[in-house]
């Protein structure tokens, strides 16, 4: 009788212990899948502070000092920003990306210009 018993007590100890490691492992790797989202977020933040100001800096190069006249927007010397795509050739171009130019007409985009490079 007292070997069930010890047996009892051992099976319950050994159930108990596969239980917490069980719950351990699900809190820990929720943990991780938390600090994973934080990091990623924190990259995807970053690369894409520096690609924008990377971008004013070439914002400025290409077309200097921007106006607004008539809902269109000029450069430095008064000429459109309408069809041109320097900026966008030389973004892709330098950082070896895709680069696509969306337009709005009326309630939707249309497809105005689209760069794509092979690795």
């Amino acid at each position: 009788m007292e070997v069930i018993i010890k047996f009892k007590k051992e099976l319950a100890i050994i159930t108990l212990g596969f239980i917490l490691g069980i719950f351990t492992i699900f809190f820990l790797l929720s943990e991780m899948k938390e600090c994973a989202d934080k990091l990623v977020t924190q990259v995807y933040s970053s690369q894409m502070n520096g690609n924008l100001s990377a971008s004013e800096v070439y914002l400025q190069q290409i077309y200097g000092n921007l106006t607004l006249k008539e809902g269109k927007l000029y450069d430095a010397n008064g000429n459109p920003l309408e069809n041109r795509f320097e900026l966008v050739d030389k973004i892709s171009t330098d950082l070896s990306v895709l680069a696509t130019v969306f337009v709005k007409a009326g309630e939707d985009f249309e497809l105005i210009h689209i760069i794509c490079y092979r690795s």
